[in-house]
């Protein structure tokens, strides 16, 4: 079964292929910073991905995805509003593409440097765990 999200067969990666049919998965998707620095950087290589039909947001924080949408236009319903730790392998299928911003504060001199011991790193944890299971 496919994700809600995918409405069409994966182009997979390939050279020269067709942006506007890439699908995306964004994780810790945040306000858009990340999706923002891809696209500047794909206009800058001569691959302009401004027409994206697939490009899903995921983030728990309602307020990160308030301003999300509002630098985005979202032409389907998007996976918004889920925490990651309650994502399934069924909802990672299908995405030629993850992009992720996870917290850093685990792992840098900024935060307390519990490494794993910290409850955000469980959601690149959980991820981490999902990726053996998933089919291709």
């Amino acid at each position: 079964a496919r994700p809600e999200w995918m409405s069409q067969d994966s182009p997979g990666i390939t050279v020269g292929m067709d942006m506007q049919r890439l699908r995306v998965m964004e994780f810790f998707s945040g306000i858009g910073g990340l999706r923002a620095a891809f696209h500047r950087a794909c206009d800058m290589a001569g691959k302009p991905t401004k027409t994206l039909n697939q490009w899903v947001p995921v983030e728990a924080s309602n307020l990160a995805n308030n301003i999300y949408s509002a630098n985005f236009a979202l032409p389907f319903p998007p996976l918004l509003n889920r925490d990651i730790l309650h994502l399934e392998v069924g909802d990672l299928e299908g995405a030629d593409l993850w992009l992720m911003s996870p917290p850093c504060q685990p792992y840098t001199r900024a935060g307390q440097r519990l490494d794993v011991n910290d409850q955000r790193a469980s959601p690149l944890q959980h991820i981490g765990d999902l990726l053996p299971k998933l089919h291709h």
